[in-house]
């Protein structure tokens, strides 16, 4: 398995390379990248968390963002409600 990236609506999707770790991906990209990124990391993982902080990553926990996506999902179905 090499590894793979999905795009869906602006959000890359990565599967990791066999024996790689997600959080040895968001390691390595987010340091690699931290300059030219503008990089937001959902994770309750307080290791990944603190990782990604000290990339300035933008941090939101897996349980907000649920409840951030839940919002924009009844948004969704607010403005686009069939009488």
């Amino acid at each position: 398995n090499l590894g793979s990236e999905d795009i869906i609506q602006d959000i890359s999707v990565i599967h990791t390379r066999e024996n790689e770790t997600a959080d040895a991906y968001i390691e390595r990209f987010a340091n690699s990248n931290k300059d030219k990124l503008s990089i937001t990391v959902v994770t309750s993982d307080s290791l990944i968390r603190q990782l990604a902080m000290g990339s300035n990553c933008m941090v939101i926990s897996s349980q907000d963002f649920e409840k951030e996506v839940e919002k924009e999902k009844q948004a969704l179905i607010e403005t686009y409600k069939l009488d």
